[in-house]
Parts: structure tokens; C-alpha cells; sequence
């Protein structure tokens, strides 16, 4: 009995680790998740440049086997011609806001960025903290199973009753 308590013990410190790693993982994805949005829709310092599209090329941007339109756009900013990815649909003569982000890429603030919206992070990180709550059942699982193997205590001789 004591080796099947012994795995079981073990299967739940596998469990815990491993459920710690996923909710790091899931954290660490809402982290980029809002730096990433942070970076794509927040100017440093709140200012824009408005420009105007000059040309709009279409392509597919796939993430699996999801696909989804995405228009390059082309804009000059103080005499440089810059490029930059979005899912809006814009037509060549739009005026768009660019700015140039922390990261110094140019973006503009009418797309939030692939994959991205404001809450998108909030979501990663709720399933992150999820696993690790799991991860915290699976300790406290194991810490019942060890309590559980405690070494028997031969019974104490039953007492008899001097007159």
C-alpha cells in the first residue's frame, strides 16, 4: 500500500509542476499581450502624426490555420516612406494617425494589433491564474496523501485495572 501512496504522491508533485508552468507560460503571453497593445494603439507621449495612405496592398496574415486579410500600408512621415501591417481595411488617400512606437517601428493608432484587443491579455491571464490554482489543488493533494502515509503507531496494550 505504501508504493501506490508513494505514486500518487509523485503524480500530483508531476501535476503541480506542471500546472505551475502553464500558468507561467499563460501569464507570460498576457504580459506580451499588453505590452504589444500598449506599445500598437498608446504614442509615446500621446502624439500622432496624421498622414495619408499612398498605397494599400492586400495579403493573408494566417496564425494556424486561421487566416485573415491584412493590408499594408504605405505613408511618408517627415519625407520617409514607412510600411505597416493592419486588419482595417483603408483605402490610398486615408488620413491615418502614425506614430512612432517605444520600440521605434512606425504603427498607426487605427490598428490594435494582431490577435490583440484591450481585454485579450485579461483573458490570458485569468487561464494562467486558472492553472495555477490547479497546480495549487495538485499540492494540496499531495500533502493529503502524505499525511495519510504516516507511520503506523503500534496500538498501546489495553490497560487493565488494578484493584
Amino acid at each position: 500500500m505504501t508504493d501506490l501512496r508513494r505514486r500518487a504522491r509523485i503524480t500530483w508533485v508531476v501535476c503541480a509542476v506542471f500546472m505551475f508552468l502553464v500558468g507561467g507560460g499563460f501569464a507570460a503571453a498576457a504580459w506580451h499581450d499588453h505590452q504589444d497593445y500598449a506599445v500598437r494603439t498608446s504614442p509615446p507621449g500621446g502624439r500622432t502624426t496624421a498622414v495619408v495612405v499612398d498605397e494599400v496592398t492586400t495579403g493573408r496574415h494566417c496564425a494556424t490555420s486561421n487566416c485573415a486579410p491584412e493590408y499594408t500600408l504605405v505613408y511618408v512621415v517627415d519625407g520617409a516612406t514607412h510600411t505597416t501591417a493592419i486588419r482595417k481595411h483603408l483605402h490610398p488617400g486615408d488620413e491615418v494617425h502614425a506614430f512612432q512606437g517605444s520600440d521605434e517601428k512606425w504603427y498607426v493608432t487605427e490598428d490594435p494589433g494582431f490577435g490583440n484587443s484591450s481585454v485579450a491579455w485579461v483573458i490570458w491571464a485569468a487561464i494562467g491564474a486558472g492553472a495555477i490554482v490547479i497546480g495549487v489543488l495538485c499540492l494540496r493533494a499531495r500533502r493529503r496523501v502524505g499525511a495519510a502515509t504516516a507511520p503506523d503507531v503500534p496500538p498501546a496494550p489495553p490497560r487493565t485495572q488494578h484493584t
